[in-house]
């Protein structure tokens, strides 16, 4: 068996477990640890690799190499076409982000993007949502095997063109695409959503308040319509409001 075609059969990150990887890891290392070079005549592994391929064996028995429940770190990387792409070998190429800031590079392109903007909390909402919808189908389109790239972000179309399809001719277009738009209702919050107690928000709504004589300001109403109250919860500033 050829070297490239053993490291292909040995371990499959995809669905490595601890047992997997420990077994296939100890097996490469047994099976060519050994070997000699035909030049040098000098063993592939010396006294010092040995050590280091114990405290990797080490490692791989402590859990540092195996996902965490329910998460995986990798994922098939796919081309333009929504195929899988492979090396010169044949091997899938994989997409790791085990140890990468993926997190930090978000928060940064946020704020390059809005720092010097200036705006309410509505608009604020509006920009977000549609910031994390492009960032989240990107993702999908990179990550899932099968996803459909269908060069737009408008994905309550391909829902609706998912459905007549599936009406019509009872065939369902894209196997690998959620229909969101059938998520539509729901208890969830996104955005702005409320923090505050059930007492709190009693107590808020028990208030005799004249709605129309409030001078709310556009985003006071929003951030009422978005928590439930008929007033907003604003931060707390200064001493006297701290005080009550």
């Amino acid at each position: 068996m050829s070297y490239t075609s053993t490291l292909k059969c040995s371990l499959d990150v995809l669905s490595a477990t601890l047992d997997s990887i420990l077994e296939s890891t100890s097996c490469f290392f047994f099976k060519f640890g050994d070997k000699v070079d035909s030049k040098s005549g000098k063993a592939l592994f010396n006294k010092n690799a040995w050590k280091k391929a114990n405290d990797v064996l080490v490692e791989v028995l402590l859990g540092h190499c195996s996902y965490p429940p329910g998460y995986a770190f990798y994922s098939y990387k796919l081309s333009i076409k929504a195929e899988l792409m492979q090396n010169k070998y044949s091997f899938p190429l994989l997409h790791c982000n085990r140890g990468t800031n993926d997190v930090e590079v978000f928060k940064e392109l946020i704020l390059t993007v809005f720092k010097t903007w200036v705006m309410g909390v509505e608009m604020s909402d509006c920009l977000m949502t549609e910031r994390w919808h492009r960032h989240n189908h990107r993702c999908s389109e990179k990550r899932r095997n099968g996803f459909p790239k269908v060069g737009h972000y408008d994905t309550w179309l391909i829902d609706s063109l998912q459905n007549l399809v599936h009406k019509k001719h009872s065939v369902i277009l894209f196997p690998e695409w959620s229909n969101t738009s059938d998520f539509m209702q729901t208890n969830e919050s996104f955005g702005t959503i409320t923090l505050h107690s059930k007492e709190l928000r009693e107590k808020i709504q028990s208030i005799s308040i004249d709605q129309f004589s409030c001078n709310l300001t556009s985003d006071m109403r929003y951030l009422c319509k978005t928590i439930g109250t008929k007033l907003p919860l604003l931060p707390v500033h200064g001493f006297p409001e701290k005080n009550l």
